[in-house]
């Protein structure tokens, strides 16, 4: 009977035992999937530090962002850095700073006042000599000083007194007529100047009336004002057209485009500029439908970055700047593997980008490439920053090296990005346009402006031209176009 008892307590202490190991082995495997949470949660927060860590760090060296975004206590760090040139960038090292005087280096062209045809001649002669003489003989030349005076502004008033007189045929009343010319109430040359203060120098029209006021002694309303650039912008027209079409023909043609509020609505302004053209189009869209309007007939090379809408475009040249700064990005991060990734990637780069200046040699190109090659394989197996950057390169394929197949192209799309540089400024000053005749003019001028800009030509005159044109309706001398 005792024995009885005493299997039964042992059947009961098992049951307990294994009620115990199943509560903990309930126990261990909640907190395995506890643990493996808290190690997901923790890669997880890694990555979002790692990604704010490299979000903060970001500025106008390490990623697409426009220096106006940098921060102006970095100004001081980021005016000191400088690219490398190529082949001298050590893995895991960036150039030193090289301290260099303001204004233009050695070798630097001087660009001083020259000497003008004087409107009159002064003769100074010697007065007294340190040792107290005041008599001189054998005066000759010593050295010629200039001398630049604005003279008063004075306006050139015209009044045409129309008159009127009873025909001796019928007997009317006929009263005299201006010529085409003289309808307008402002001559061309004072159009000219409205059009080249509120263009070339981008002032408001409250701002071309004060200097009216000021300088020419002439009050005029900000709807006159509007007026004369509206007639300016109509004058612009066959210039506008004509750039369109040499633009269109070129073999080659940088192409970027800018955001551009229209009554605060987001509108995009597109530039395709070639050494000697640019020509401007506003736009609702960002999309195939605006890129195809901007390049029209086009069927040369473009010069882009990587949006897109330009990865489709067969004879491209992917700019070398835009891919550098997100490799020094990468070399920058918080992450020791994309960090080393970034630099090795970084000096290929620079390495394609000096060929510019100074072609590879064949083993060169075919060492490069490979080193290339070897090193999209090794990052598109991976995750993170550096595949996806892996993934962009290996997308750009060729487009890395077409300038150095075809005269004239280049690895960077600095020259679209200056074109546009004067738009974004207009754009801060005068928060866009508000109508689709501003839209107009802004293109219009815009193409004036920096063509004219581009062939060193200068702009007045030629409005001059193009405003007389306009209002004696003849035809405007686009020679200086060709």
């Amino acid at each position: 009977m005792s024995k009885q008892r005493d299997i039964i307590q042992l059947r009961r202490e098992v049951h307990d035992l294994r009620r115990q190991v199943n509560q903990a082995l309930l126990m261990v495997k909640q907190q395995t999937m506890e643990l493996a949470d808290l190690r997901r949660e923790n890669a997880e927060l890694r990555n979002a530090l790692e990604n704010a860590q490299d979000q903060l760090s970001r500025n106008s060296t390490n990623s697409d962002r426009p220096p106006s975004c940098d921060s102006p206590f970095d100004k001081a760090k980021k005016d000191n850095d400088q690219d490398p040139p190529a082949g001298t960038l050590d893995e895991g090292s960036h150039i030193e700073p090289t301290p260099k005087k303001a204004g233009g280096q050695k070798g630097h062209p001087g660009k001083g006042i020259k000497l003008l045809e004087p409107t009159r001649r002064v003769m100074i002669k010697p007065v007294q000599c340190p040792c107290g003489g005041t008599r001189f003989k054998n005066l000759k030349n010593s050295h010629l000083h200039q001398q630049i005076e604005l003279p008063p502004v004075k306006l050139e008033v015209t009044h045409f007194q129309l008159q009127k007189g009873e025909c001796l045929r019928c007997h009317k009343m006929v009263t005299g007529q201006l010529a085409n010319q003289q309808v307008f109430g402002y001559g061309p040359r004072f159009m000219a100047l409205v059009a080249e203060l509120s263009g070339s120098l981008r002032l408001s029209r409250t701002q071309v009336a004060r200097f009216s006021s000021s300088v020419l002694n002439l009050s005029i309303g900000t709807g006159t004002i509007q007026k004369i650039i509206d007639r300016t912008s109509h004058a612009l027209v066959p210039h506008y057209e004509r750039i369109a079409e040499l633009v269109q023909s070129q073999p080659f043609n940088h192409v970027d485009e800018t955001s551009w509020p229209v009554k605060a609505r987001l509108n995009w302004l597109w530039v395709m500029v070639h050494p000697n053209y640019a020509f401007y189009r506003l736009d609702p869209h960002r999309n195939k439908s605006a890129f195809l309007a901007l390049i029209g007939n086009f069927t040369g090379t473009l010069v882009t970055d990587d949006y897109g809408v330009y990865k489709h475009w067969g004879n491209r040249q992917t700019c070398l700047d835009h891919l550098k700064r997100a490799a020094r990005g990468l070399a920058e991060s918080s992450n020791r593997e994309t960090e080393t990734e970034g630099k090795a990637v970084e000096i290929l780069l620079h390495r394609i980008y000096g060929w510019n200046k100074s072609p590879p040699s064949e083993f060169d190109l075919e060492q490069t490439i490979i080193e290339v090659n070897a090193w999209i394989a090794r990052n598109l197996d991976g995750s993170g920053k550096s595949h996806t950057f892996a993934k962009r390169i290996n997308y750009n394929g060729l487009h890395l090296y077409r300038f150095l197949v075809q005269l004239g192209v280049t690895p960077s799309n600095n020259l679209a990005e200056r074109s546009l540089r004067f738009l974004v400024l207009w754009r801060k000053l005068q928060f866009g346009t508000r109508s689709d005749k501003g839209n107009r003019w802004i293109e219009r001028f815009a193409s004036f402006f920096m063509t004219c800009r581009l062939k060193q030509v200068s702009t007045f005159e030629l409005l001059v031209e193009a405003i007389q044109s306009y209002t004696s309706k003849s035809t405007p001398d686009l020679a200086w176009l060709n």
